[in-house]
């Protein structure tokens, strides 16, 4: 996503199993905002120790970068073992169709993504289940109070509508 929904991002976090990274491996400048987006995104609580599929797309540009380039250029293997998420990155053209099927990367990097979501699925739905909840509880501990502050303000209100109406009467 563009830098302006990223932060809506978070709220997704909790019901997450795994993540699909895509780059635009032919954008050499956005190298340094990918690194810092992968850092901080395998660091959040919510999503460390979670599967991680990165699809470096756009191979069919000339002058893409090619895997060991983007492993190495966005120091993959340390932000990776520093969070304890299991990786792959498959390089990939999103337009190479062939016959309505995606492209063969794109295809193998889904296949390993949810195997390996399959093969930890306890502990990821255990921790999800555990997330869930916690963003419930959060949520309607906001919610009260959002209603604790608009039972103030019009109580508040009403008291200085009393005033002007007591005010009027003498």
């Amino acid at each position: 996503g563009g830098v302006r929904i990223r932060p809506v991002w978070v709220k997704y976090f909790a019901e997450v199993h795994g993540v699909i990274f895509v780059i635009d491996s032919s954008a050499h400048q956005r190298l340094q905002e990918w690194k810092e987006e992968l850092a901080a995104l395998l660091s959040h609580r919510r999503i460390a120790g979670k599967p991680v599929l990165i699809l470096a797309n756009k191979q069919d540009v000339e002058g893409a970068m090619d895997e060991m380039d983007i492993v190495e250029l966005l120091h993959i293997e340390a932000t990776v073992n520093k969070h304890k998420c299991p990786t792959r990155v498959e390089t990939c053209s999103a337009v190479n169709i062939v016959k309505e099927k995606p492209d063969k990367p794109i295809a193998d990097g889904f296949r390993w993504l949810i195997d390996t979501i399959v093969v930890h699925y306890y502990e990821l739905q255990s921790r999800v289940e555990k997330d869930v909840e916690k963003e419930r509880l959060k949520a309607k501990r906001e919610l009260e109070q959002i209603k604790e502050r608009i039972r103030l303000q019009r109580q508040e209100r009403e008291r200085q509508e009393q005033l002007e109406v007591d005010g009027e009467a003498e």
